[in-house]
Protein backbone atom coordinates (compact mmCIF):
# COMPACT_ATOMS: atom_id res chain seq x y z
CA UNK A 1 0.00 0.00 0.00
CA UNK A 2 1.49 3.46 -1.08
CA UNK A 3 0.60 6.42 1.11
CA UNK A 4 1.76 9.85 0.03
CA UNK A 5 2.51 12.03 3.03
CA UNK A 6 2.99 15.45 0.73
CA UNK A 7 0.05 17.72 1.56
CA UNK A 8 -2.06 18.23 -1.42
CA UNK A 9 -2.72 22.01 -2.44
CA UNK A 10 -5.84 22.33 -0.92
CA UNK A 11 -4.87 20.73 2.18
CA UNK A 12 -1.68 23.17 2.60
CA UNK A 13 -4.31 26.00 1.73
CA UNK A 14 -6.45 24.91 4.85
CA UNK A 15 -2.93 24.54 6.94
CA UNK A 16 -2.05 28.22 6.28
CA UNK A 17 -5.55 29.43 6.88
CA UNK A 18 -5.79 27.80 10.38
CA UNK A 19 -2.30 29.35 10.90
CA UNK A 20 -3.11 32.72 9.96
CA UNK A 21 -6.04 32.45 11.80
CA UNK A 22 -4.61 31.23 15.13
CA UNK A 23 -1.60 33.35 14.96
CA UNK A 24 -4.63 36.53 15.24
CA UNK A 25 -6.84 34.61 17.79
CA UNK A 26 -4.50 33.17 19.93
CA UNK A 27 -1.25 35.04 20.81
CA UNK A 28 1.13 33.71 22.47
CA UNK A 29 1.02 36.63 24.97
CA UNK A 30 -3.11 35.32 26.00
CA UNK A 31 -1.62 31.97 25.69
CA UNK A 32 0.82 32.75 28.58
CA UNK A 33 -1.98 34.47 30.62
CA UNK A 34 -4.59 32.02 30.72
CA UNK A 35 -1.66 29.70 31.25
CA UNK A 36 -0.68 31.35 34.30
CA UNK A 37 -3.88 32.02 35.43
CA UNK A 38 -4.99 28.36 34.75
CA UNK A 39 -8.33 29.63 33.09
CA UNK A 40 -10.07 28.80 30.52
CA UNK A 41 -9.88 30.19 27.56
CA UNK A 42 -13.00 31.42 26.83
CA UNK A 43 -12.32 33.97 24.53
CA UNK A 44 -10.39 32.16 22.05
CA UNK A 45 -13.12 29.65 22.18
CA UNK A 46 -15.81 32.43 21.20
CA UNK A 47 -13.50 32.90 17.95
CA UNK A 48 -12.67 29.30 16.62
CA UNK A 49 -16.66 28.97 17.33
CA UNK A 50 -17.32 31.84 14.72
CA UNK A 51 -14.90 30.81 12.76
CA UNK A 52 -16.43 27.75 11.83
CA UNK A 53 -13.87 25.39 13.04
CA UNK A 54 -15.73 23.80 16.64
CA UNK A 55 -18.18 22.46 13.49
CA UNK A 56 -15.03 20.87 11.24
CA UNK A 57 -16.36 17.34 11.79
CA UNK A 58 -20.00 17.85 11.93
CA UNK A 59 -21.52 17.14 8.50
CA UNK A 60 -22.47 19.96 5.97
CA UNK A 61 -26.31 19.27 6.79
CA UNK A 62 -26.45 20.12 10.34
CA UNK A 63 -23.89 23.30 10.16
CA UNK A 64 -20.73 21.81 9.56
CA UNK A 65 -17.88 21.90 7.11
CA UNK A 66 -18.15 17.83 7.27
CA UNK A 67 -13.72 17.98 7.38
CA UNK A 68 -11.63 15.10 6.82
CA UNK A 69 -9.53 13.07 9.63
CA UNK A 70 -6.40 15.09 7.66
CA UNK A 71 -8.05 18.54 8.13
CA UNK A 72 -8.53 17.39 12.03
CA UNK A 73 -4.71 15.88 12.29
CA UNK A 74 -4.01 19.30 10.20
CA UNK A 75 -5.58 21.60 12.59
CA UNK A 76 -4.67 20.05 15.60
CA UNK A 77 -0.97 20.14 14.80
CA UNK A 78 -1.39 24.07 14.35
CA UNK A 79 -3.66 24.79 17.46
CA UNK A 80 -0.97 22.57 19.59
CA UNK A 81 1.60 24.46 18.09
CA UNK A 82 0.21 28.22 19.47
CA UNK A 83 -1.19 25.80 22.99
CA UNK A 84 -1.46 22.38 23.96
CA UNK A 85 -4.23 23.55 26.34
CA UNK A 86 -6.46 24.60 23.95
CA UNK A 87 -5.78 21.70 21.68
CA UNK A 88 -6.62 19.23 24.44
CA UNK A 89 -9.97 21.17 25.34
CA UNK A 90 -10.82 20.94 21.70
CA UNK A 91 -10.07 17.10 21.77
CA UNK A 92 -12.41 15.98 24.61
CA UNK A 93 -15.28 18.55 23.55
CA UNK A 94 -15.47 19.39 20.18
CA UNK A 95 -13.88 16.09 18.44
CA UNK A 96 -15.52 13.67 21.01
CA UNK A 97 -18.26 15.20 21.33
CA UNK A 98 -18.80 15.86 17.21
CA UNK A 99 -17.72 11.75 16.38
CA UNK A 100 -19.97 10.32 19.12
CA UNK A 101 -23.04 12.03 18.13
CA UNK A 102 -22.33 11.93 14.77
CA UNK A 103 -21.52 7.88 14.77
CA UNK A 104 -23.49 6.85 17.33
CA UNK A 105 -26.44 9.19 18.37
CA UNK A 106 -29.96 8.21 17.16
CA UNK A 107 -31.79 10.86 14.45
CA UNK A 108 -32.81 13.33 16.87
CA UNK A 109 -30.08 13.55 19.07
CA UNK A 110 -27.67 14.41 15.59
CA UNK A 111 -30.58 17.26 14.42
CA UNK A 112 -30.45 18.34 18.33
CA UNK A 113 -26.62 18.23 19.16
CA UNK A 114 -24.80 18.67 15.91
CA UNK A 115 -25.23 21.76 15.11
CA UNK A 116 -24.97 23.16 18.57
CA UNK A 117 -21.40 21.65 18.71
CA UNK A 118 -20.86 23.23 15.36
CA UNK A 119 -21.65 26.60 16.90
CA UNK A 120 -19.87 26.39 19.98
CA UNK A 121 -22.55 26.62 21.89
CA UNK A 122 -22.65 22.80 23.76
CA UNK A 123 -19.60 21.30 25.23
CA UNK A 124 -18.59 17.91 26.11
CA UNK A 125 -16.15 15.80 28.09
CA UNK A 126 -14.94 11.74 28.26
CA UNK A 127 -15.21 10.02 31.74
CA UNK A 128 -13.42 6.55 31.27
CA UNK A 129 -10.84 6.48 33.89
CA UNK A 130 -11.47 5.47 37.43
CA UNK A 131 -9.62 5.46 40.53
CA UNK A 132 -9.01 2.08 41.45
CA UNK A 133 -8.40 0.43 37.35
CA UNK A 134 -6.56 3.33 35.19
CA UNK A 135 -5.20 2.32 32.28
CA UNK A 136 -6.82 -1.22 32.63
CA UNK A 137 -10.57 0.19 31.20
CA UNK A 138 -12.01 -3.09 32.03
CA UNK A 139 -11.28 -2.96 35.52
CA UNK A 140 -13.63 -0.40 35.79
CA UNK A 141 -17.01 -0.39 38.07
CA UNK A 142 -18.92 2.69 37.91
CA UNK A 143 -22.49 0.76 37.33
CA UNK A 144 -25.66 1.63 35.85
CA UNK A 145 -28.55 0.22 37.31
CA UNK A 146 -31.28 -0.55 34.27
CA UNK A 147 -34.80 1.00 35.54
CA UNK A 148 -38.05 1.05 33.92
CA UNK A 149 -38.10 4.71 32.87
CA UNK A 150 -33.81 5.09 32.82
CA UNK A 151 -30.97 4.29 34.30
CA UNK A 152 -29.28 4.75 37.86
CA UNK A 153 -25.39 5.61 37.84
CA UNK A 154 -23.06 5.33 40.56
CA UNK A 155 -18.91 5.14 40.50
CA UNK A 156 -16.42 7.38 40.67
CA UNK A 157 -14.33 8.69 37.60
CA UNK A 158 -10.71 10.20 38.03
CA UNK A 159 -8.93 12.20 35.24
CA UNK A 160 -12.28 13.26 33.41
CA UNK A 161 -10.80 16.45 31.35
CA UNK A 162 -12.63 19.77 31.31
CA UNK A 163 -15.83 18.08 33.70
CA UNK A 164 -16.41 21.42 35.09
CA UNK A 165 -17.08 23.11 31.79
CA UNK A 166 -18.63 20.20 29.75
CA UNK A 167 -22.71 20.50 29.38
CA UNK A 168 -22.58 16.72 28.95
CA UNK A 169 -20.06 14.37 29.57
CA UNK A 170 -19.57 11.04 27.83
CA UNK A 171 -19.51 8.29 30.37
CA UNK A 172 -18.67 4.69 30.00
CA UNK A 173 -20.10 2.71 32.79
CA UNK A 174 -20.90 -0.96 33.07
CA UNK A 175 -24.47 -2.72 32.78
CA UNK A 176 -23.61 -6.28 33.15
CA UNK A 177 -21.75 -6.92 36.40
CA UNK A 178 -18.72 -8.75 35.90
CA UNK A 179 -19.91 -12.62 36.84
CA UNK A 180 -22.92 -11.93 34.44
CA UNK A 181 -20.55 -11.27 31.45
CA UNK A 182 -19.38 -13.72 29.02
CA UNK A 183 -16.13 -12.05 28.80
CA UNK A 184 -14.16 -8.76 30.12
CA UNK A 185 -15.60 -6.11 27.23
CA UNK A 186 -19.16 -7.38 27.45
CA UNK A 187 -21.65 -5.61 29.45
CA UNK A 188 -19.70 -2.09 29.20
CA UNK A 189 -22.38 1.15 27.84
CA UNK A 190 -21.68 4.48 26.70
CA UNK A 191 -24.25 7.14 28.26
CA UNK A 192 -24.78 10.87 27.79
CA UNK A 193 -24.96 12.31 31.08
CA UNK A 194 -25.86 15.99 31.34
CA UNK A 195 -23.75 17.47 33.89
CA UNK A 196 -25.89 19.35 35.72
CA UNK A 197 -27.90 16.09 36.87
CA UNK A 198 -28.68 15.74 40.35
CA UNK A 199 -26.11 13.03 42.03
CA UNK A 200 -22.73 14.54 40.44
CA UNK A 201 -20.09 16.23 42.27
CA UNK A 202 -16.96 17.60 40.22
CA UNK A 203 -14.15 18.62 42.10
CA UNK A 204 -10.70 19.76 40.27
CA UNK A 205 -7.80 18.19 40.69
CA UNK A 206 -4.49 20.42 41.12
CA UNK A 207 -1.41 19.28 38.98
CA UNK A 208 1.67 20.38 37.72
CA UNK A 209 1.39 20.95 34.28
CA UNK A 210 -1.44 21.16 31.76
CA UNK A 211 -2.71 24.60 33.45
CA UNK A 212 -5.45 26.46 31.21
CA UNK A 213 -7.59 22.90 31.03
CA UNK A 214 -8.71 21.55 34.50
CA UNK A 215 -8.58 17.87 35.12
CA UNK A 216 -11.44 16.25 37.48
CA UNK A 217 -12.86 14.03 39.72
CA UNK A 218 -16.01 13.14 38.93
CA UNK A 219 -18.95 11.47 41.82
CA UNK A 220 -22.15 9.86 40.37
CA UNK A 221 -24.64 8.88 43.39
CA UNK A 222 -27.57 7.86 42.20
CA UNK A 223 -27.59 9.94 39.02
CA UNK A 224 -30.66 8.92 36.87
CA UNK A 225 -30.78 9.34 32.91
CA UNK A 226 -32.77 8.92 30.36
CA UNK A 227 -33.27 5.91 28.23
CA UNK A 228 -32.68 7.98 25.35
CA UNK A 229 -29.32 9.10 26.87
CA UNK A 230 -27.65 5.58 25.78
CA UNK A 231 -25.12 5.83 22.66
CA UNK A 232 -25.16 2.87 20.15
CA UNK A 233 -26.05 -0.25 21.69
CA UNK A 234 -26.62 -1.32 25.37
CA UNK A 235 -23.84 -3.81 27.12
CA UNK A 236 -21.74 -3.24 23.59
CA UNK A 237 -20.16 -0.39 24.91
CA UNK A 238 -16.63 -2.06 24.36
CA UNK A 239 -16.44 -1.26 20.56
CA UNK A 240 -17.90 1.96 20.74
CA UNK A 241 -14.99 2.98 23.34
CA UNK A 242 -12.25 1.22 20.55
CA UNK A 243 -13.35 3.96 18.20
CA UNK A 244 -13.51 6.89 20.41
CA UNK A 245 -10.18 6.09 21.50
CA UNK A 246 -8.72 5.32 17.49
CA UNK A 247 -10.26 9.02 16.90
CA UNK A 248 -8.79 10.37 20.21
CA UNK A 249 -4.75 8.62 19.05
CA UNK A 250 -5.66 10.73 15.12
CA UNK A 251 -6.26 14.02 17.15
CA UNK A 252 -3.06 13.34 19.39
CA UNK A 253 -0.96 12.00 17.19
CA UNK A 254 -1.58 16.02 15.38
CA UNK A 255 -1.61 17.39 18.83
CA UNK A 256 2.55 15.97 19.66
CA UNK A 257 3.09 17.08 16.22
CA UNK A 258 2.08 20.68 17.27
CA UNK A 259 3.56 20.82 20.56
CA UNK A 260 7.46 19.12 19.70
CA UNK A 261 7.20 21.94 16.79
CA UNK A 262 6.63 24.49 19.08
CA UNK A 263 9.65 23.62 21.13
CA UNK A 264 11.68 23.03 18.70
CA UNK A 265 11.06 26.55 16.94
CA UNK A 266 11.62 27.91 21.02
CA UNK A 267 15.18 26.29 21.12
CA UNK A 268 16.03 26.80 17.44
CA UNK A 269 15.58 30.47 17.52
CA UNK A 270 17.16 30.75 21.18
CA UNK A 271 19.92 28.57 19.91
CA UNK A 272 20.80 31.16 17.02
CA UNK A 273 19.98 34.19 19.17
CA UNK A 274 22.48 33.33 22.53
CA UNK A 275 25.54 33.65 22.68
CA UNK A 276 28.47 32.42 24.70
CA UNK A 277 32.14 32.58 24.41
CA UNK A 278 31.92 34.85 21.18
CA UNK A 279 29.62 33.06 18.93
CA UNK A 280 25.70 31.82 19.30
CA UNK A 281 25.24 28.76 20.52
CA UNK A 282 23.90 27.05 17.54
CA UNK A 283 27.64 27.11 16.58
CA UNK A 284 28.57 24.46 19.12
CA UNK A 285 28.33 21.06 17.21
CA UNK A 286 26.93 19.56 20.20
CA UNK A 287 23.81 22.05 20.00
CA UNK A 288 23.63 21.15 16.05
CA UNK A 289 23.43 17.40 16.63
CA UNK A 290 20.45 17.87 19.22
CA UNK A 291 18.83 20.43 16.68
CA UNK A 292 19.39 17.77 13.69
CA UNK A 293 18.06 15.12 15.95
CA UNK A 294 14.94 17.21 16.69
CA UNK A 295 14.45 18.24 13.34
CA UNK A 296 14.72 14.44 12.07
CA UNK A 297 12.29 12.96 14.74
CA UNK A 298 9.60 15.87 14.47
CA UNK A 299 9.20 15.03 10.83
CA UNK A 300 9.13 11.52 11.73
CA UNK A 301 5.97 12.11 13.51
CA UNK A 302 4.91 14.42 11.37
CA UNK A 303 4.90 11.78 8.65
CA UNK A 304 2.97 9.24 11.04
CA UNK A 305 0.43 11.59 11.67
CA UNK A 306 0.04 11.86 8.03
CA UNK A 307 -0.14 8.37 7.38
CA UNK A 308 -2.76 7.53 9.97
CA UNK A 309 -4.76 10.64 8.87
CA UNK A 310 -5.25 9.09 5.19
CA UNK A 311 -5.63 5.37 6.43
CA UNK A 312 -8.95 7.26 8.92
CA UNK A 313 -9.88 8.62 5.62
CA UNK A 314 -9.53 5.45 3.19
CA UNK A 315 -11.23 3.70 6.09
CA UNK A 316 -8.31 1.37 7.09
CA UNK A 317 -8.27 -0.61 10.24
CA UNK A 318 -5.63 1.35 11.81
CA UNK A 319 -5.81 0.22 15.72
CA UNK A 320 -2.28 -0.89 15.86
CA UNK A 321 -1.28 1.99 13.38
CA UNK A 322 -2.95 4.18 15.51
CA UNK A 323 -1.20 2.86 18.73
CA UNK A 324 2.44 3.01 17.05
CA UNK A 325 1.82 6.95 16.04
CA UNK A 326 0.44 7.91 18.77
CA UNK A 327 3.81 5.92 21.02
CA UNK A 328 6.09 7.85 18.00
CA UNK A 329 4.96 11.06 18.66
CA UNK A 330 4.75 10.93 22.85
CA UNK A 331 8.05 9.31 23.00
CA UNK A 332 9.59 12.53 20.87
CA UNK A 333 8.01 15.15 23.03
CA UNK A 334 9.89 13.41 25.86
CA UNK A 335 12.94 14.07 23.93
CA UNK A 336 12.52 17.20 23.04
CA UNK A 337 11.51 19.00 26.29
CA UNK A 338 14.13 17.32 27.67
CA UNK A 339 16.43 18.87 25.05
CA UNK A 340 15.25 21.89 24.70
CA UNK A 341 15.84 22.21 28.67
CA UNK A 342 19.62 21.02 27.77
CA UNK A 343 20.28 23.75 25.15
CA UNK A 344 18.84 26.75 27.17
CA UNK A 345 20.02 25.74 30.08
CA UNK A 346 19.28 27.81 33.32
CA UNK A 347 17.15 29.71 30.82
CA UNK A 348 14.94 26.97 30.46
CA UNK A 349 14.08 26.59 34.00
CA UNK A 350 12.84 29.93 34.35
CA UNK A 351 8.81 30.67 33.85
CA UNK A 352 10.04 33.91 31.39
CA UNK A 353 10.70 31.30 28.59
CA UNK A 354 8.35 28.98 27.25
CA UNK A 355 10.46 25.90 27.37
CA UNK A 356 9.76 25.39 31.29
CA UNK A 357 5.76 25.60 29.86
CA UNK A 358 6.62 22.67 27.32
CA UNK A 359 8.45 21.07 29.71
CA UNK A 360 5.24 20.88 32.58
CA UNK A 361 3.26 19.73 30.04
CA UNK A 362 5.29 16.79 28.93
CA UNK A 363 4.23 14.60 31.92
CA UNK A 364 0.60 13.50 31.23
CA UNK A 365 1.72 11.22 28.35
CA UNK A 366 3.77 8.91 30.39
CA UNK A 367 1.43 6.69 31.08
CA UNK A 368 -0.42 6.21 28.00
CA UNK A 369 3.08 5.49 26.51
CA UNK A 370 3.60 1.66 28.25
CA UNK A 371 -0.40 1.06 27.54
CA UNK A 372 0.95 1.23 23.69
CA UNK A 373 3.92 -0.63 23.86
CA UNK A 374 1.92 -3.08 25.82
CA UNK A 375 -0.77 -3.20 22.98
CA UNK A 376 1.24 -3.55 20.28
CA UNK A 377 3.29 -6.19 21.64
CA UNK A 378 0.71 -8.39 22.86
CA UNK A 379 -1.31 -8.03 19.06
CA UNK A 380 1.74 -7.44 16.83
CA UNK A 381 4.65 -9.46 18.61
CA UNK A 382 2.02 -12.09 19.96
CA UNK A 383 3.58 -11.88 23.32
CA UNK A 384 1.48 -12.64 26.35
CA UNK A 385 -0.39 -10.02 27.96
CA UNK A 386 1.18 -8.23 30.49
CA UNK A 387 0.39 -7.96 34.38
Amino acid sequence: MYIDFELTPEQREFKQRVKEFLDQALPREYVRDFEARDEYPYEFWDKMAEAGYCGLLVPEEYGGSGGSAMQLALYMEELSRHSMQAAIWYLVSVVFGSMVIKELGAQESRREFLPKIAKGETKFCFGVTEPNAGSDVLALSTFAAEKEDGFVINGDKIFTTAADVADYILLIARTKRPQEASHRTDGLSLFMVPRNTPGITITNLKKMGWHGVHTCQVYYDDVWIPKQNLMGEKDKGWSHVTFIFNVERVSMAGLMVGIQEAAFEYALNYAKERVQFGRPIGQFQAIQHSLARMYIDLETARMWTYRLARMSDQKIPLDLEAMMAKFVSGENYFNFARKGMEIMGGHGFIKDHDMEQYYRSMIPIAPTQEMCLNYIGQYRLGLPKCY
